[in-house]
């Protein structure tokens, strides 16, 4: 997404970058409510098959893609048939229906790319896995950028562009699962649905609406302001939290780590080292991310967009909060606690949505971005302190 924001700002008004942001987000956002949530119960389930000699496409894995289908097709269905009310409400214009359909079938397509995916961990095929992954990343580009290229503005062509090429990978790889060996088994078995759903059910729950609290600034920006102020607060988010992205990079490499030593009682010692480490590391990011925003932006942005200047640094803690928080402590509490997330983000709910309500309506994007800030600055401190306490009380059957 990094380069296609680049790209796409130099060439896009602000209006059109607004709503073409706004869909990814919310694609973003759906694949990981839904996508996340039922690969991980696919992933906990499957493996009993595999440990039974099932070959193939085991029943989790089946029933996970009817529930995503099954899922995708009711949100392609609500958002599609009232598209025009929704577009004058929400895009300030008409033509609100295609960019809809095309958000709808990018969300279905998405979400049978992660089952393709899911299929690969599931039997370690990793190079199989970093295929297809680099295949939609480059087909992704390639068409966003090529599109933006000849001069296309329509934001539902540029939402198809990025949204289905997933979907194109999954066509193209998909015949080789088929090509594996399989035991018979029921495509439709209502019991094994109900198993994947309840497994999944907790963290639907506690990932939707963590999602859904912190993607507020949208929408009520959407609604209150329109999308030339969405399409600045986008592209903002995009330079402003690259380090979040590192830090979910970098808790690949910690996840493994953690149920084994809180087995052993040695977590709290690992888990204050490495915190120190990932303090200085965020202190580091965030200084030099101040220095450098201004030439980045000055050479990388439009003078249309020169506005988020302002916002990157008003958000750029809350990217360093989250290089120090995501690695070990989102994980760790993952593990252990994933219902603290669901008990902070409601308790911030109500004053986020009134924070975000009246920053929308009477400060514009920059009171909304402080609202952003301060509550995921107050959120990682919690999380962090809770996560701290509690690392020195797991132990040996503590999962």
């Amino acid at each position: 997404m990094l380069l296609v924001t680049f790209y796409a700002v130099r060439h896009l008004s602000l209006a059109v970058y607004g709503i073409f942001a706004f869909c990814i987000a919310n694609l973003q956002l759906f694949d990981a409510l839904i996508g996340s949530a039922l690969d991980w119960s696919v992933l906990k389930l499957a493996p009993q098959y595999r440990a039974e000699g099932f070959r193939g496409i085991t029943p989790p894995e089946r029933a996970s893609v009817l529930v995503k289908m099954g899922i995708a097709a009711f949100i392609l269905i609500a958002i599609t048939v009232p598209g025009e009310s929704i577009g004058q409400a929400v895009f300030h214009s008409s033509g609100g229906r295609p960019i809809l359909v095309s958000l709808g079938f990018s969300v279905l397509g998405l979400l049978a790319f992660r089952s393709l995916q899911c299929h690969s961990l599931l039997d370690f095929r990793f190079r199989r896995y970093g295929a297809a992954d680099l295949t939609q990343t480059v087909l992704r580009v390639m068409l966003s950028i090529g599109l933006i290229t000849a001069g296309i503005s329509s934001a539902a062509v540029l939402v198809s562009g990025y949204g289905l090429a997933p979907l194109a990978v999954v066509l193209i790889f998909s015949p080789f699962l088929f090509l594996e060996g399989q035991t018979p088994a029921l495509w439709f078995d209502p019991s094994t649905c109900m198993k994947v759903l309840r497994e999944s059910g907790l963290l639907m729950l506690i990932a939707g609406f963590g999602l859904l609290v912190f993607n507020q600034d949208m929408y009520f920006l959407a609604l209150r302001r329109g999308m030339a102020e969405v399409g600045l607060l986008r592209a903002s988010y995009t330079i402003a939290f690259i380090p979040e992205l590192l830090g979910t990079y970098i808790g690949q490499a910690v996840i493994p780590r953690i149920v084994p030593l809180c087995e052993k009682g040695e977590f709290e010692g690992f888990y204050r080292k490495f915190q120190k480490w990932a303090l200085a590391g965020g202190l580091v990011v965030l200084v030099a991310g101040l220095f450098l925003v201004d030439p980045v932006v000055t050479r990388f942005f439009p003078i249309s967009y020169r506005r988020t200047l302002t916002i990157i640094k008003i958000l750029l803690p809350a990217g360093a909060a989250s290089l120090i928080g995501y690695p070990l402590t989102l994980n760790f509490l993952v593990f252990y606690k994933p219902k603290v997330f669901l008990a902070v983000d409601a308790a911030l709910a109500p004053f986020m949505a009134l924070g975000y309500y009246f920053a929308a309506s009477e400060g514009g994007v920059a009171a909304v971005a402080w609202v952003t800030c301060i509550a995921r600055l107050v959120k990682f401190g919690f999380t962090q302190i809770y996560a701290l306490r509690l690392a020195g009380r797991v132990g040996p059957g503590s999962a």
